[in-house]
């Protein structure tokens, strides 16, 4: 006799907790969602390849001048006892100033970066911390890698983001720098962080975007001072965002109330990366305390000082490179041949005559 709570439970009961699928059933959205992070993947194991291999390439001779500097600085740093110590200019243990330097021109924040790994692995002397600034190096510069293909993504499609985060795993000048205990690929890093925060800005204008692009901003500033042009990115993006309700024929609101609100997430932006600024880089303050906006003065001599040089004011050896080279030509050589590299070179330089051509096109 069968029994009908039996039989009822067989007929509707979903069997499938005993059984399993050697196939799932993907559609073709879920197969191509795997083959682009199957392909990301693959493109970040080539570039981790081509940055991680041969981290000590000059067997602890500490080869490269400024990599050198700063792994003495870094080797002299000693970690605060208290917050309030940290953001001391005149007494912390972590300002350069303070541990033998008379000079420092570079971001602070990846030497803390730096300095935090290399303790954590049990590496902080001098000829362990530049491996370790190496191997951070590197990963910084990955992380570019998954930037670039969130933005191509963002911006076009996940075939763009691919392309283009394979030609950056594949830059000579990425590679190079991934080698070198520099803050380079630190910047580089949080520079790609910015615009992918800052296209949302020009996209939807939200106060989370603006906000975080902010963070990202001062970050970059911590790492490299010289990454300040960014700021004039942003009013940029919050300009086209405006420009944009302003064609949309459904915006019903005053376009001076839009400017108006723009205007003062802008200065949220600016507020915040200032305050991780002031975090990530507190020696360009005088302190005592976090509230102690005062600049440093050795800080502005320092960057007064880079200007200088940048500018070829002050003549030294690095810049005898440039004497007596083609203004155009000498730069747009050496940037694909050695910096992007041919791929990345020649698709950077097509890809600015189209752009120029398409917007040639939509005038006329």
């Amino acid at each position: 006799m069968i029994d009908p709570v039996e039989s009822s439970l067989d007929t509707h009961q979903d069997k499938t907790w005993y059984t399993f699928q050697v196939f799932p059933r993907f559609t073709w959205k879920v197969y191509r969602a795997h083959g682009v992070v199957a392909g990301l993947i693959v493109v970040l194991l080539i570039g981790a390849v081509l940055r991680l291999t041969g981290l000590n390439w000059d067997e602890n001779q500490h080869l490269h001048p400024d990599e050198r500097f700063l792994t003495m600085v870094e080797t002299a740093l000693a970690w605060p006892t208290s917050i309030g110590e940290y953001f001391d200019s005149a007494r912390s243990p972590l300002n350069p100033y303070n541990r033998g330097s008379d000079t420092f021109v570079y971001g602070t924040l990846p030497l803390f970066l730096t300095k935090a790994a290399g303790d954590l692995v049990k590496m902080p002397g001098y000829d362990g911390i530049h491996l370790v600034g190496r191997a951070l190096s590197a990963l910084f510069d990955l992380g570019s890698v998954i930037l670039i293909f969130l933005i191509g993504r963002r911006l076009y499609s996940n075939r763009v983001g691919l392309l283009a985060a394979l030609l950056l795993s594949l830059s000579v000048l990425n590679i190079q720098q991934s080698h070198f205990f520099t803050v380079d690929t630190f910047a580089t890093f949080f520079v790609a962080l910015f615009f992918f925060f800052i296209i949302q800005v020009a996209e939807n204008g939200s106060l989370a975007s603006f906000l975080l692009a902010g963070a990202a901003l001062g970050l970059s500033l911590a790492s490299k001072i010289s990454t300040y042009p960014l700021g004039g990115i942003a009013v940029l993006a919050a300009a086209i965002y405006i420009l944009k309700l302003r064609a949309d024929p459904g915006f019903g609101e005053s376009i001076v109330l839009a400017a108006g609100a723009m205007a003062a997430r802008l200065g949220l932006l600016f507020a915040v990366a200032f305050l991780v600024f002031r975090v990530g880089q507190p020696y360009a303050f005088i302190g005592p305390g976090f509230f102690g906006f005062a600049p440093s003065g050795k800080f502005l001599k320092d960057v007064f000082f880079v200007s200088q040089l940048m500018s070829g004011a002050i003549d030294y050896p690095p810049g005898h490179q440039w004497a007596f080279r083609a203004p155009v030509l000498f730069a747009g050589k050496n940037t694909v041949l050695w910096g992007m590299g041919l791929p990345l070179g020649l698709a950077a330089w097509a890809g600015c005559l189209l752009a120029a051509a398409d917007a040639y096109k939509r005038r006329h």
